[in-house]
Protein backbone atom coordinates (compact mmCIF):
# COMPACT_ATOMS: atom_id res chain seq x y z
CA UNK A 1 0.00 0.00 0.00
CA UNK A 2 1.36 3.41 -0.60
CA UNK A 3 3.12 5.38 2.43
CA UNK A 4 1.05 8.37 1.40
CA UNK A 5 -2.45 7.17 2.11
CA UNK A 6 -0.88 4.93 5.21
CA UNK A 7 -0.34 8.20 6.70
CA UNK A 8 -3.35 9.80 5.77
CA UNK A 9 -5.45 7.11 7.57
CA UNK A 10 -2.93 6.96 10.49
CA UNK A 11 -3.99 10.85 10.52
CA UNK A 12 -7.01 10.24 10.31
CA UNK A 13 -7.44 7.38 13.07
CA UNK A 14 -5.31 9.84 15.31
CA UNK A 15 -8.01 12.87 14.96
CA UNK A 16 -10.61 10.24 15.71
CA UNK A 17 -8.33 8.84 18.73
CA UNK A 18 -8.22 12.72 19.78
CA UNK A 19 -11.58 13.27 20.02
CA UNK A 20 -12.28 10.18 22.14
CA UNK A 21 -10.07 10.86 24.89
CA UNK A 22 -11.43 14.55 24.87
CA UNK A 23 -15.16 12.46 25.08
CA UNK A 24 -14.05 10.55 27.92
CA UNK A 25 -12.60 13.57 29.54
CA UNK A 26 -16.16 14.92 29.79
CA UNK A 27 -17.82 12.11 30.62
CA UNK A 28 -15.13 11.82 33.72
CA UNK A 29 -16.18 15.33 34.67
CA UNK A 30 -19.84 14.41 34.46
CA UNK A 31 -19.29 11.55 36.56
CA UNK A 32 -17.38 13.67 39.17
CA UNK A 33 -20.37 15.80 39.25
CA UNK A 34 -22.77 12.95 39.54
CA UNK A 35 -20.80 11.76 42.64
CA UNK A 36 -21.23 15.11 43.98
CA UNK A 37 -24.07 15.66 44.02
CA UNK A 38 -25.15 12.11 45.19
CA UNK A 39 -22.75 12.76 48.27
CA UNK A 40 -24.29 16.27 48.60
CA UNK A 41 -27.95 14.75 48.46
CA UNK A 42 -27.14 12.31 51.38
CA UNK A 43 -25.55 14.35 53.14
CA UNK A 44 -28.19 17.08 53.23
CA UNK A 45 -30.85 15.01 52.36
CA UNK A 46 -32.01 16.68 49.32
CA UNK A 47 -34.05 14.03 46.83
CA UNK A 48 -31.12 12.94 44.34
CA UNK A 49 -33.41 11.76 41.83
CA UNK A 50 -34.64 14.96 40.24
CA UNK A 51 -34.31 16.37 36.96
CA UNK A 52 -31.05 18.35 38.14
CA UNK A 53 -30.12 14.81 38.85
CA UNK A 54 -31.18 13.07 35.12
CA UNK A 55 -29.42 16.47 33.73
CA UNK A 56 -26.19 15.79 35.97
CA UNK A 57 -26.50 11.65 34.85
CA UNK A 58 -26.87 13.04 31.34
CA UNK A 59 -23.93 14.98 31.34
CA UNK A 60 -21.54 11.38 32.12
CA UNK A 61 -23.43 9.36 29.91
CA UNK A 62 -24.39 11.26 26.84
CA UNK A 63 -20.65 11.49 26.26
CA UNK A 64 -19.84 8.23 27.24
CA UNK A 65 -22.50 6.65 24.95
CA UNK A 66 -20.69 9.08 22.07
CA UNK A 67 -17.27 7.98 22.52
CA UNK A 68 -18.40 4.35 22.11
CA UNK A 69 -20.07 5.30 18.97
CA UNK A 70 -17.07 7.42 17.73
CA UNK A 71 -14.86 4.47 18.48
CA UNK A 72 -16.62 2.31 16.38
CA UNK A 73 -16.52 4.47 13.29
CA UNK A 74 -20.11 5.15 13.60
CA UNK A 75 -21.13 8.09 11.70
CA UNK A 76 -24.44 9.28 13.31
CA UNK A 77 -22.22 9.45 16.87
CA UNK A 78 -20.05 12.13 14.99
CA UNK A 79 -23.03 14.36 13.83
CA UNK A 80 -24.83 13.71 17.66
CA UNK A 81 -21.43 14.95 18.40
CA UNK A 82 -21.97 18.15 17.16
CA UNK A 83 -25.20 18.50 18.02
CA UNK A 84 -24.44 17.68 21.89
CA UNK A 85 -21.69 19.95 21.56
CA UNK A 86 -23.18 22.91 20.29
CA UNK A 87 -26.23 22.25 22.82
CA UNK A 88 -23.21 22.48 25.72
CA UNK A 89 -22.13 25.68 24.22
CA UNK A 90 -25.47 27.12 24.56
CA UNK A 91 -26.40 26.47 27.66
CA UNK A 92 -22.85 28.20 29.19
CA UNK A 93 -24.74 31.44 26.93
CA UNK A 94 -27.95 30.49 28.83
CA UNK A 95 -26.37 30.40 32.17
CA UNK A 96 -24.46 33.85 31.31
CA UNK A 97 -27.58 35.27 30.43
CA UNK A 98 -29.28 33.89 33.66
CA UNK A 99 -26.05 35.54 35.86
CA UNK A 100 -26.53 38.64 34.60
CA UNK A 101 -30.16 38.31 36.86
CA UNK A 102 -29.47 39.56 40.69
CA UNK A 103 -31.11 36.76 42.13
CA UNK A 104 -28.52 33.72 40.56
CA UNK A 105 -24.83 33.04 41.41
CA UNK A 106 -22.71 31.54 39.00
CA UNK A 107 -18.83 31.11 40.07
CA UNK A 108 -16.79 30.48 36.84
CA UNK A 109 -13.24 29.22 37.42
CA UNK A 110 -10.80 28.33 35.37
CA UNK A 111 -11.27 24.43 35.79
CA UNK A 112 -14.88 25.40 35.03
CA UNK A 113 -14.21 27.33 31.79
CA UNK A 114 -12.10 24.47 30.74
CA UNK A 115 -14.69 21.93 30.65
CA UNK A 116 -17.69 23.43 29.78
CA UNK A 117 -16.34 26.26 26.78
CA UNK A 118 -12.57 25.03 26.03
CA UNK A 119 -13.23 21.50 25.58
CA UNK A 120 -16.58 21.84 23.55
CA UNK A 121 -14.82 23.96 21.29
CA UNK A 122 -11.96 21.68 21.08
CA UNK A 123 -13.99 18.45 20.11
CA UNK A 124 -16.17 20.96 17.50
CA UNK A 125 -12.89 22.33 16.27
CA UNK A 126 -11.73 18.96 15.90
CA UNK A 127 -14.93 17.50 14.50
CA UNK A 128 -14.77 20.02 11.58
CA UNK A 129 -11.45 20.73 10.64
CA UNK A 130 -10.65 19.10 7.33
CA UNK A 131 -9.64 15.96 6.38
CA UNK A 132 -6.20 16.06 5.27
CA UNK A 133 -5.40 15.83 1.63
CA UNK A 134 -6.21 12.43 -0.23
CA UNK A 135 -2.65 10.97 -1.51
CA UNK A 136 -2.88 10.63 -5.40
CA UNK A 137 -5.34 13.77 -5.50
CA UNK A 138 -4.23 16.58 -7.71
CA UNK A 139 -3.02 19.61 -6.06
CA UNK A 140 -4.98 22.87 -5.89
CA UNK A 141 -3.50 25.52 -8.27
CA UNK A 142 -1.65 28.25 -6.80
CA UNK A 143 -3.68 31.91 -6.66
CA UNK A 144 -0.71 33.42 -8.23
CA UNK A 145 0.99 32.40 -11.56
CA UNK A 146 4.73 30.74 -11.18
CA UNK A 147 7.83 32.26 -12.00
CA UNK A 148 10.14 31.21 -13.71
CA UNK A 149 14.06 31.37 -13.40
CA UNK A 150 14.00 34.23 -16.11
CA UNK A 151 10.87 36.21 -15.83
CA UNK A 152 9.90 39.40 -13.59
CA UNK A 153 7.05 39.44 -10.99
CA UNK A 154 5.12 41.04 -13.62
CA UNK A 155 5.40 38.00 -15.69
CA UNK A 156 7.76 40.00 -18.64
CA UNK A 157 10.70 38.14 -19.84
CA UNK A 158 14.27 39.62 -18.80
CA UNK A 159 16.75 40.62 -21.51
CA UNK A 160 19.02 38.02 -22.48
CA UNK A 161 22.42 38.31 -20.39
CA UNK A 162 25.04 40.37 -22.92
CA UNK A 163 22.26 41.96 -25.28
Amino acid sequence: MNEAVLGQARRSHERADILIVLLLIQAVTGLVGLLGLLVIGIVAGFPVVTLAGAIVLAGFVVPLALSIGVARGRRWARRAVTVYETLALISVGFNLVLALSPDVQIDLTLTGLLTIVVLPVAIIGLLNAPEPAKAGAPAAAPAYPARTAGSTPTGTALPAAGA
